[in-house]
């Protein structure tokens, strides 16, 4: 018999019950603040795995960090941790750079929100945030 541990805490003598590895893409904006990426409900779901691309770009430099990203219910609010990640270092704390963007995490009722505040870029603004999410399902 084997034992499997989760980053979530979850332990089973069997796999977990995922939905799929979706594919999702999401647009960056310029100059945001708290916008809305996307929810997870804790009455679907434990958890959360997730690859990414992140890419900004305009008229006077491009920037891309690739990496992953965990989300886990803990019984009474979703917690997300960046894993390691690759390229620049897009991803901050903070805006101090014109192409940072500070990721954060609202809780309401077991429901999980994403959210994301961006610097302000030039012309020519593009900007995404490419995923590939595995969820586990409540079973």
């Amino acid at each position: 018999m084997r034992i499997l541990t989760f980053a979530d805490g979850f332990v089973s003598t069997s796999p977990p019950d995922v939905e799929g590895r979706d594919q999702e893409s999401y647009n960056i904006l310029n100059n945001q603040t708290n916008t809305t990426l996307f929810s997870i409900d804790s009455a679907q779901y434990k958890s959360a795995f997730i690859d990414f691309e992140l890419s900004r770009s305009d008229s006077l430099g491009s920037y891309v960090q690739t990496g992953s990203i965990t989300l886990f219910y803990n019984g009474t609010s979703w917690v997300f941790s960046l894993g390691v990640s690759q390229n620049d270092e897009i991803i901050s704390e903070s805006l101090t750079e014109i192409y940072n963007v500070v990721f954060s995490f609202t809780n309401a009722l077991g429901v999980g929100t994403l959210k994301y505040s961006s610097g302000n870029m030039g012309a020519s603004y593009t900007g995404k945030l490419r995923t590939l999410i595995t969820r586990v399902k409540v079973v």
